[in-house]
């Protein structure tokens, strides 16, 4: 009974060691931003102040969301595509965006000295791809979201971000939403 007991305050205290020297990310506040709309259907929530400046295109709209204060200028591209797809559903959505990933398709944003981590998950309902760099301020905050249902796709890029700014951008990514009709 001794050696239960002092083998489970060992792995007790081994626990909550390992628990502190994880790093959380700060809570951000998000109670007073307001939604913000792209190309008629993607609606975000973001700190009120922020801009869109919208690009010419050809065969998407591309443009800027500006967010104040921040110094953040964060790309952004909506497109619209058909799908070969036959069968559309969020998990079949999710499987894509995963052999993608494990396929590497989005290796192309890591550089010596930049190394990006790379998931699949859902927002809102939606498959999505988002990528990180693994060193804050030295790299790409990305992220794709098909929409097979609607034909649309949505991508939004930040690049060498503090720490900080990377949290709110991922916040921004968490509230993404896709709106059908006009």
């Amino acid at each position: 009974m001794m050696k239960r007991s002092f083998l489970f305050y060992i792995l007790l205290a081994a626990c909550l060691s390992i628990s502190c020297l994880e790093k959380d990310s700060p809570v951000i506040d998000t109670s007073g931003w307001i939604d913000y709309q792209l190309d008629n259907h993607w609606i975000f929530k973001a700190p009120k102040g922020a801009k869109i400046v919208y690009e010419r295109g050809v065969d998407s709209v591309p443009g800027n969301i500006i967010l104040e204060g921040n110094s953040v200028n964060l790309e952004f591209d909506s497109t619209y595509e058909g799908s070969n797809d036959t069968i559309c559903s969020l998990s079949s959505e999710l499987l894509r965006a995963r052999e993608k990933v494990a396929r590497g398709d989005y290796k192309f944003r890591d550089k010596p000295g930049m190394k990006h981590i790379v998931k699949a998950d859902t927002i809102n309902g939606m498959a999505a791809v988002i990528i990180t760099p693994t060193k804050a301020g030295a790299g790409a905050t990305d992220i794709f979201i098909n929409n097979c249902r609607y034909y649309s796709g949505l991508g939004i890029y930040g690049k060498n971000l503090s720490a900080a700014n990377q949290n709110l951008v991922l916040e921004i990514f968490k509230s993404i939403r896709y709106k059908a009709g006009k």
